[in-house]
């Protein structure tokens, strides 16, 4: 496997550009990482969950719910 990644140029906001290179075992492992880091972001993310925001949905219904009966 090979994955090779050279800075080319590093800029005023402190990003850099890099150039990377890579062979087939390399581009595999790439995409495999890749895909596992996105479904862990979305899992954490609400905006890309929609499970998150149904519970908090759910949850603000309850409080209201409560709120109403206790008065």
């Amino acid at each position: 496997m090979d994955i090779t990644a050279k800075m080319v140029k590093e800029n005023s906001d402190g990003s850099a550009d890099f150039n990377i290179t890579f062979d087939q075992e390399g581009l595999e492992l790439l995409v495999q990482w890749g895909f596992v880091a996105m479904l862990k972001e979305a899992i954490k993310n609400k905006e890309y969950n929609p499970q998150i925001q149904m519970e908090k949905t759910d949850e603000r219904k309850t409080k209201t719910r409560n709120r109403k009966v206790q008065k």
